[in-house]
């Protein structure tokens, strides 16, 4: 990983929740992957999380590491998010207690189809994990689906259809990223301005709370882009 990437994300997503200004119970994360740490700190004040990934095998892997059935080990990356707790003054707690907290407080692992009018299996989802929201959180993922500039904001409408009045979305992603490359293989990636970016969020109907850029850092990484950014946005 680039950890300054990470824990520049991971410190955004902190201070939102720590903020209190999306108040709630009921958290979704959409292209979740098969990883905890995106609703890590959310676990410290929500109490029903939906994790989602349109990959089923991801949807699989997911739901064995809740149960403590998987190999797969956060703890890097969960060891970040404890340290921005520790500088924050939060009491500390260990690993396995953030583990079991995570545990909790996930509630649902289900499919997410970002192209998808509904985007979730809602036949899957139980009365305390259904529709509206009170925050979403979309991690480096929103920018892969969409495939131009119209199909970016389609996707914050269909997401703002998920939430409550006032809720918030939190979007992480690059500005004018490229395709990614991994092993030979490229995987699509949107080129959006911040511009471009800020124009679908309003047309979306949000309005922009906060926003926060990294410049790029160089790594050995086959991908190029101008910043990392981090909004913060309402329902309005």
């Amino acid at each position: 990983m680039i950890r300054p990437n990470f824990e520049f994300m991971l410190e955004f997503l902190s201070d939102v929740v720590e903020s209190g200004q999306f108040e709630g119970t009921k958290v979704l994360e959409i292209g979740s992957g098969a990883t905890v740490h995106g609703i890590a700190s959310a676990s410290r004040k929500y109490t029903s999380i939906v994790q989602s990934d349109y990959v089923l095998d991801n949807c699989e892997e997911l739901r064995k590491w809740h149960l403590g059935e998987s190999t797969l080990d956060w703890t890097q990356f969960l060891e970040l998010v404890l340290s921005i707790d520790e500088k924050k003054g939060k009491p500390p707690i260990t690993i396995p207690e953030l583990e079991s907290r995570i545990r909790t407080t996930v509630k649902r692992v289900v499919r997410g189809d970002l192209l998808s009018d509904q985007i979730l299996p809602l036949e899957n989802l139980t009365p305390d994990t259904l529709p509206p929201y009170d925050l979403i959180i979309c991690i480096l993922c929103v920018e892969t689906v969409a495939q131009d500039k119209d199909s970016y904001g389609d996707i914050l409408k269909r997401l703002n259809g998920l939430l409550r009045i006032g809720g918030g979305l939190v979007v992480c992603g690059y500005e004018n990223g490229s395709p990614w490359i991994v092993e030979g293989h490229t995987f699509h990636h949107v080129k959006l301005s911040m511009a471009d970016i800020k124009y679908a969020f309003v047309k979306a109907g949000f309005g922009i709370r906060e926003l926060k850029t990294l410049p790029k850092i160089e790594s050995a990484y086959e991908y190029d882009y101008d910043n990392l950014f981090c909004i913060a946005a309402e329902k309005l």
